[in-house]
């Protein structure tokens, strides 16, 4: 493998590992992991739901992720396009979400996404610098208390 090949390698790796670490900290609610992948000017918009910057928007993620019972974020078909310190990604995000209601009940939500990035090289670290999320589908069934204590049970890793 040449130099380029391997630096390439190398730089895509980076940003692979930076789009594994959003689900991981969006659904352990970890703040910091999540201010450690974005750079502090880095312009969201996530479909009509939140336009903003990188902090502002980790803020209001986990804000509306704090109550749900349960959420499972994962990444699939990552696409990374390198173009010297910049680069682009797109990225399939599925997403499993419990959120009760005010009645007891409890919506079970299923999304599916995709992320185009945008990612710049900042003191030697690939750091994302926009991400528009496209949401595609959203399917949401209403279970009844009894029907989810019934049917569901969640147990949380031990970290």
């Amino acid at each position: 493998m040449n130099p380029t090949m391997l630096q390439a390698w190398m730089d895509k790796q980076e940003i692979a590992e930076a789009l594994h670490k959003y689900p991981i900290a969006l659904d352990r609610l970890d703040r910091d992991l999540l201010m450690s992948i974005g750079h502090p000017d880095a312009r969201m918009d996530f479909d009509g739901l939140f336009r903003g910057d990188w902090p502002s928007f980790v803020d209001w993620v986990i804000a509306g992720h704090k109550d749900l019972l349960f959420s499972n974020h994962r990444l699939s078909n990552m696409l990374i396009d390198l173009d010297g310190d910049t680069a682009r990604s797109e990225s399939n995000v599925t997403v499993t979400a419990l959120a009760p209601t005010p009645t007891g009940d409890v919506d079970e939500r299923r999304i599916q996404s995709r992320y185009f990035d945008k990612w710049a090289r900042h003191q030697g670290r690939w750091l994302l610098t926009e991400r528009r999320l496209s949401r595609e589908l959203r399917r949401m069934t209403r279970l009844s208390a009894a029907d989810f204590k019934e049917r569901f049970m969640i147990q949380r890793p031990h970290a």
